[in-house]
């Protein structure tokens, strides 16, 4: 079964479409980058929505996954986290905050921590927003913006049943089942979702195997509808994972192999995230609408890493972290027929405390951090149609941002006990606020073809180094990273549909740029770990295309490219080493080229129901994983085949899905090299081998 989303047949204004709890779903190609429902095809700007039978079919169930739909987006790490990079900007150290925004039912993922899974079987639609989206979705969205949404119940009683096995014993669980409590009035659903898989990485120096999967995973709703014009909907979503950090294979010692490594210490990792949220929304009249989203997060995470993977404790830590978040959000939206606005405020409280410790050429030490974030925001969007084809917009977003830190490194013995306090630092505070304005303007050529250019502002908030493990780093806070962007772009379709398609032109400008630095030298002294640091500037522009070709029944041929130059224009002596000068070296985990293809075909057989067969080949050129380009600590291009074929039943009740991903079974390194001379390290991460599973699934 071909997993595109539907296009919109006629040609009604983006006002015009009705307002559906579940328009989110893609299958009519409405979006909701707007904070509204929206046509894709009407909407301006770079966004990809992927529908839930496409993330069903192709099997992505982590944000890692989802650079096979997406053009200019890529990632580095697995389980238990993801940083993402849209158009080569993003973070790769998951405790800070991050340069891509990740909202769950519009609720923010302040960081990175047990971000990398979303494989629940209510999961509608995930949309990627490509370019500065400061204005409607706040500080973090530098480089863009990735919305999930879930399903809400129903008045009909809907589900389904999934059971998956695979190579590596892996096996995955999961149901769904949605209907009506109280007819008309309250309606409830429940998705949870359990996997496993052993381990594909052997342990040679604790004779075990590492890089297992284990997962569980729910998400409860209760809708309630006392009048046509009210609707709230209480939500509880959990996450219990023991899922493996990925290990790391050792480039200095004896025969290298992909998958063994020979790290001394047995790690346990283990992964807690609740969310409670409520979401009311109230039509005030026609044409008004009224929203709140009350949100509460929690997380805790044991979290190790081993960064050098010799038999020794050379390099890497043991942490602990707590992440508690409330945060409120009001919306008003308004449509009146040649305008609509937004207009919302947003207040955001959180704790996020570290307990590190940590081994380097086994000399051990512990780093206590306690941060707190306080983010108040108002921010505002008028949509204005001139004429009945030209649209402008103008927004901004004004937010105020005061964190507080409190930081202390004690030296250890081998099993962490404290033996000496080397610096503390407490009660500081650093204050930001930030304003981020939008202009653009939009001009629908004919019924099938929309252009639209841009200017934004948008802002990544500064603050402190949680683990600065050195006195001057842990006194000095962050500043904020700032980007001007411009866009240029066209969407369309032909009118027979044989081919919709996108393309987008931007430039962005970044001043105060934020980089992570890996084992500075401070003062003389090497720091191990990372420290984020303002590079000065940074340049990125580039140019990225889409399209989607059917050129007959049962056929459906997908291709994406980007291009980039993602560069610093300064950045000298960042952290006291004379020698870090990086001006023209190309920004971390950015690659020139990131391209993307897939075909699938219903096979004409006499049978009943329907077999399709789906290949995706995605290509990323080489990229650098430190600031400085070290050619030693460069990445090979990548190229990734996945083949997959599914039988669905005539009545479209069952699914079999055979999936095949890695296909070739490829060793190379992906994402994260360590290279420190003096500590004798020289490592690396590699992608999974080939994984291969089969499904059956059941829907009613």
């Amino acid at each position: 079964m071909c997993a595109h989303a539907e296009i919109v047949a006629d040609e009604a204004e983006p006002a015009a479409i009705a307002d559906d709890s579940q328009a989110a779903t893609i299958g009519d190609v409405i979006v909701t980058a707007e904070r509204r429902q929206t046509s894709l095809l009407r909407t301006p700007g770079s966004i990809t929505p992927v529908a839930a039978e496409e993330l069903r079919e192709r099997r992505i169930e982590g944000l890692n996954d989802l650079s096979v739909s997406t053009p200019g987006l890529s990632s580095t790490g697995g389980a238990p986290q993801t940083s993402l990079f849209i158009r080569g900007i993003g973070t790769s150290d998951p405790g800070s905050p991050p340069s891509v925004g990740i909202y769950i039912d519009d609720i923010y993922n302040p960081r990175a921590f047990g971000n990398n899974l979303f494989d629940l079987p209510d999961v509608a639609s995930v949309e990627v927003l490509r370019g500065p989206q400061g204005t409607l979705y706040g500080q973090n969205t530098t480089g863009g913006a990735i919305k999930i949404t879930s399903r809400n119940p129903g008045d009909v009683v809907e589900g389904s049943a999934l059971v998956e096995v695979g190579n590596y014993n892996a096996l995955r669980t999961q149901a769904y089942l949605s209907g009506p409590l109280v007819q008309g009035l309250l309606s409830g659903s429940v998705a949870v979702t359990s996997r496993q898989r052993d381990g594909y990485t052997y342990n040679r120096t604790l004779d075990y195997r590492v890089d297992d999967a284990d997962s569980r995973q729910a998400r409860f709703k209760l809708r309630f509808t006392p009048t046509e014009r009210v609707e709230a909907v209480l939500a509880y979503t959990l996450l219990r994972e023991n899922s493996d950090t990925q290990a790391v294979v050792p480039l200095n010692y004896g025969d290298v192999d992909p998958r063994v490594t020979y790290s001394p210490r047995r790690f346990d990792p283990s992964r807690e995230v609740d969310t409670y949220s409520l979401h009311i929304k109230a039509d005030l009249t026609d044409n008004l609408t009224l929203r709140s989203i009350t949100a509460y997060r929690t997380l805790g995470n044991l979290n190790p890493n081993d960064a050098s993977g010799l038999p020794d404790d050379r390099s890497g830590f043991i942490q602990y972290l707590e992440n508690e978040q409330t945060s409120q959000e009001f919306q008003l939206l308004g449509d009146y027929g040649r305008f609509n606005f937004v207009l919302g405020a947003v207040y955001r409280d959180e704790t996020f405390t570290m307990d590190r410790n940590t081994w380097s050429n086994s000399v051990y030490s512990q780093i206590l951090s306690d941060v707190g974030v306080t983010d108040t925001a108002i921010y505002g969007q008028l949509n204005y149609n001139l004429t009945d084809r030209l649209r402008v917009t103008v927004g901004g977003r004004y937010g105020w941002e005061e964190d507080t830190f409190d930081n202390s490194l004690y030296r250890t013995d081998a099993d962490f006990n404290q033996t000496s306090l080397v610096y503390s630092v407490a009660d500081l505070t650093n204050d930001e606020s930030d304003f981020s304005p939008r202009l653009g303007v939009d001009y629908q050529v004919n019924d099938y073809l929309l252009t639209y250019a841009s200017w934004s502002r948008g802002s990544k908030a500064g603050g402190f180094n949680r683990s600065a493990a050195n006195v001057q780093i842990a006194s000095i806070a962050v500043d904020p990273e700032t980007v001007t962007a411009y866009e240029i772009g066209a969407k369309g379709r032909t009118p027979n549909g044989l081919l919709t398609g996108s393309f987008a032109i931007f430039y962005n400008d970044f001043e105060d740029y934020q980089a992570t630095i890996t084992n500075p030298i401070i003062d003389g002294e090497l720091v191990s770990g990372q420290v984020l640091v303002n590079a000065a500037q940074a340049t990125t522009y580039g140019a990225e295309v889409e399209a989607t070709i059917r050129p007959f029944d049962g056929f459906e041929w997908r291709f994406s490219a980007a291009y980039l130059d993602a560069k610093f224009d300064e950045f000298a002596n960042p952290t006291g080493n004379a020698a870090s000068d990086f001006a023209g070296n190309w920004l971390p985990f950015a690659s020139e080229w990131i391209l993307g293809t897939s075909a699938e075909y219903v096979l004409p057989l006499d049978v009943p129901g329907e077999v399709s067969v789906r290949a995706t080949v995605d290509y990323r050129s080489p990229f650098y994983s430190d600031n400085a380009n070290r050619e030693e600590v460069r990445n090979p291009e990548q190229i990734n085949v996945n083949l997959g074929a599914s039988y669905v039943t005539a009545d479209e009740k069952w699914t079999f899905l055979l999936l095949a991903k890695n296909l070739f079974d490829d060793d190379r390194i992906f994402g994260y090299r360590v290279l420190t001379p003096t500590l004798g390290v020289e490592s690396a991460k590699f992608v999974a081998p080939r994984l291969i599973t089969l499904s059956a699934r059941y829907a009613f």
